[in-house]
């Protein structure tokens, strides 16, 4: 089993990052059972997250960290107390509701607030706390902190709360739904350290024993997506032209001791974000950066700030070097940042968007045998077990599973396939750009369908249905009913769709129904040859 695949097959085998030296001590506090998402509570579905201003002093010796968060929310029905989740890791020292102390219960990773009689429109919060945050089992599959040192000897900390929520380090309404329209993020260190962060580096001040960085980023973002990483880093900076003639900077924190192989790790960066462009529209936090970090784990796609933990191991693709991980989080500024769902039944959206961006780039480097060869691979890490989308509503642990990769962009290859290409691609890069989808709006599995069946001019809706909400897939059954002539019958599907069918003389483009075609030939004609589709036959059971 190669990186990717293990990166994709979380279930399978567990990947542990060999080359960090992290302090396993019994005494930390570690994840349980932490997730994100789900139904959205009443109290919480009545107020909005518009900023927040978050301050963590990191003690690296001590693995703590002090805190303060100060958030405006907008009251949008009544409600007398606010829920925030925040997990009982950390000791609340202090809140106050638009500047006046309130008083509050801590309890099962919840903080219920009182607030004052008949508030409405927009309030402030500030909360002081501090604690030992959860440290992560697996990162970045099991979240959490991330105590390690590099080779000298000095800290590097990362972390990790893709699954977990913003939770395990700050107070937030820990839903998908909800999304600050804005944050700022300082981060207090020892000096000689750096601390990498969301958005653009505002201003940084020491004192003779600290520095702390102040970071602000005026996208919308996600709280998994707030991060910020710590180490002896060397930052090396590049301008980026984008499509449209906009320049950002793409900005490395690599290690010290790595700083020789940041130069060419953002070439490869600049390749990518290039092919990105061409297929899904401009960059887009281009008036931010791209950043990428150092990491002591594999890597997560923070935005602004992707994490990096892959140690330059390179492979070749075509005649070039290549860093799959480097591809992947990076397609997902796109694809889980940019577009975005409410609901994680919809993970799939970034997650399997985000893999077929992985396989579209493959095409631009190596042509159309070197995409059908990524999709073969995929298609190889898919299992079929369970459906993508099991319930409306769900929680990270309900739906996170290797399929949302592979099989999501099994999907897209199909959906490429029956609308052609240019209708295909014309629905993709809308639903990356139009205005209606982006930044400050959520997208879901039926946005998804109306768009591409309206593109498309043709109703999608049960084959993607079946797709993501069923582990059935068509059946194709080929019965020779006389000498050299065949029926062709596909059964499990409601719609008309396009289908190649071989026979000894070529390859031929059928339109079949529930009605089956007869063909003649004088070997046994293969369905689907170059794989457009899924099949049951690929996945046989037992019965």
């Amino acid at each position: 089993m190669n990186w990717e695949n293990e990166y994709f097959t979380r279930f399978s085998l567990i990947y542990y990052y060999p080359a960090v030296f992290t302090i396993a001590l019994s005494s930390i506090i570690t994840p349980s059972n932490y997730t994100s998402g789900g139904k959205l509570d009443p109290k919480q579905a009545s107020y909005d997250v518009i900023y927040y201003d978050l301050a963590f002093t990191v003690i690296p010796e001590k693995k703590y960290l002090k805190a303060k968060s100060n958030a405006k929310i907008r009251i949008l029905s009544s409600i007398d107390s606010l829920k925030l989740n925040l997990v009982n890791n950390y000791i609340v020292d202090e809140i106050k509701i638009n500047n006046q102390i309130s008083s509050f219960q801590h309890f099962g990773d919840i903080l219920q607030i009182k607030l004052p009689d008949n508030i409405t429109g927009m309030i402030e919060t500030s909360i002081v706390y501090e604690g030992q945050p959860p440290v992560a089992p697996n990162p970045p599959w099991d979240g959490g902190f991330t105590w390690a040192y590099d080779s000298k000897g000095k800290p590097w900390i990362g972390m990790t709360s893709a699954n977990e929520g913003g939770k395990i380090f700050f107070p937030c309404k820990d839903h998908p739904s909800d999304r600050a329209d804005s944050a700022s993020i300082s981060i207090t260190i020892p000096k000689g350290l750096s601390a990498a962060s969301n958005g653009k580096l505002v201003d940084i001040q020491h004192t003779d024993s600290s520095s702390t960085f102040y970071w602000k980023t005026n996208y919308p973002i996600a709280n998994y997506n707030i991060n910020f990483s710590i180490g002896n880093f060397y930052k090396y900076e590049r301008p980026f032209i984008s499509i449209k003639n906009n320049q950002m900077p793409i900005i490395f924190y690599t290690l010290e001791e790595n700083k020789d192989k940041a130069e060419f790790h953002v070439d490869m960066a600049m390749n990518m974000i290039s092919s990105h462009e061409k297929y899904f529209g401009e960059y887009p936090f281009i008036s931010e950066k791209f950043g990428l970090v150092e990491t002591p784990y594999l890597g997560m796609e923070h935005q602004t700030i992707n994490a990096y933990g892959n140690e330059f191991k390179y492979t070749k693709l075509g005649e070039n070097l290549f860093d799959w991980l480097l591809l992947h989080e990076l397609g997902h500024e796109w694809w889980g940042n940019k577009v975005k769902s409410k609901d994680w039944s919809d993970y799939w959206i970034h997650e399997g968007i985000c893999t077929y961006a992985d396989a579209l780039y493959h095409r631009e480097v190596t042509g159309e045998k070197g995409y059908h060869k990524k999709m073969s691979n995929l298609k190889n890490g898919i299992r079929n077990l369970n459906p993508i989308i099991p319930k409306r509503n769900a929680s990270t642990d309900e739906v996170y599973q290797g399929d949302i990769y592979n099989k999501g962009s099994y999907l897209m290859h199909s959906l490429r396939f029956i609308m052609g290409d240019r209708k295909f691609f014309k629905a993709l890069k809308e639903f990356a750009t139009l205005d209606s989808f982006i930044y400050d709006n959520f997208v879901s599995e039926s946005v998804f369908t109306k768009h591409f069946s309206f593109v498309g001019r043709q109703d999608l809706s049960s084959f993607i249905y079946m797709i993501l909400y069923t582990t059935n897939l068509p059946k194709a059954i080929v019965t020779e009913v006389d000498s050299g002539k065949y029926k062709i019958e596909i059964h499990r599907l409601s719609i008309k769709f396009p289908i190649e069918i071989q026979t000894d003389k070529r390859i031929f483009r059928k339109i079949i129904g529930k009605k089956p075609i007869f063909m003649r030939s004088k070997t046994k004609p293969i369905i689907d040859p170059n794989n457009w589709y899924l099949w049951d036959r690929d996945f046989p059971t037992d019965s």
